[in-house]
């Protein structure tokens, strides 16, 4: 009924001896990772204007127009973004180009929707 404390150290006495005999192989240290790539400075100040203008325009927009009006905001200062990046890509790239200036279109027209769907909600208002 009682544990046998006697035969517990015994056990615990023997698995000592044979570790403190057993020769452990070292482990190698984990190579080192690359280092990742440096980011160009000009890429940092294009994603911050990005980020400026997208906010200055779902601000503006939810205050005018409220969710419809932020949503336009955020669109139309996108489309305007990519048809700025599109025109300064045209004569070195003219795939990126394109795909920039039909962004640049979709999001013009999805912005310009939702600024109708925010106008005819500030309308019906009043």
């Amino acid at each position: 009924m009682f544990p046998n404390y006697d035969a517990i150290a015994a056990a615990d006495s023997a698995v000592e001896e044979q570790s403190a005999t057993e020769t452990v192989e070292p482990i190698a240290p984990p190579a080192a990772a690359p280092l990742p790539a440096p980011i160009d400075p000009s890429a940092r100040t294009g994603a911050g204007v990005a980020i400026l203008m997208a906010g200055a325009g779902a601000i503006t927009g939810w205050l005018v127009g409220g969710g419809w009006g932020a949503g336009a905001g955020l669109l139309l200062m996108g489309a305007a973004r990519n048809g700025y990046k599109a025109r300064s890509l045209w004569s070195a790239d003219r795939a990126e180009a394109a795909k920039r200036l039909t962004m640049a279109v979709a999001g013009g027209a999805g912005g310009g929707y939702m600024a109708y769907r925010a106008m005819k909600g500030r309308k019906g208002s009043r």
